[in-house]
């Protein structure tokens, strides 16, 4: 009787080996996270370190601001977590968080847009606006490279 090839468990799979470079990118998005997170919600805690308290027309729009900012920064640091233990949702997380600021971005405009009249001041403001929200997709886009050869075997 021919003998059966029994397939792999899990926990005889071999382990994944992430480079350097997809090791690296991790860490500093998890440290980053963690630390702007703390950075952040230590300014909504103490009025002191926050530079927009002395403003009061900007410190109301801070008090939102802020601690979605400190959510968002704590949410990077879980899908970065994610990413590391060869999660795909750790991917997905940080895809919405990508899409997330450049939509806030452009919306922040809002305000700039409105019965000022001033074209050129406008299209200065929006172009400021697009290259600020977009800053963040060349470091995505090379995480996604480094990613890519281990998709497969990712849960």
């Amino acid at each position: 009787m021919p003998h059966k090839k029994h397939k792999k468990s899990p926990s005889h799979a071999p382990p994944r080996k992430r480079g350097c470079l997809l090791g690296c990118c991790l860490a500093w998005l998890l440290g980053a996270g963690l630390l702007a997170s703390l950075v952040v919600l230590a300014m909504l805690v103490v009025p002191e370190w926050n530079p927009f308290t002395e403003h009061p027309a900007v410190s109301v729009a801070q008090q939102v601001v802020t601690p979605g900012a400190s959510v968002a920064f704590a949410l990077q640091a879980i899908f970065a977590l994610g990413l590391w233990r060869w999660r795909r949702w750790g991917w997905y997380g940080l895809l919405a968080l990508q899409v997330f600021g450049i939509v806030f971005g452009l919306l922040s405009l809002a305000p700039g847009l409105l019965p000022t009249g001033n074209y050129p001041a406008v299209l200065t403001q929006f172009t400021n606006a697009s290259r600020g929200a977009l800053l963040g997709l060349p470091p995505f886009i090379v995480l996604w490279f480094l990613l890519k050869p281990h998709w497969k075997r990712m849960h």
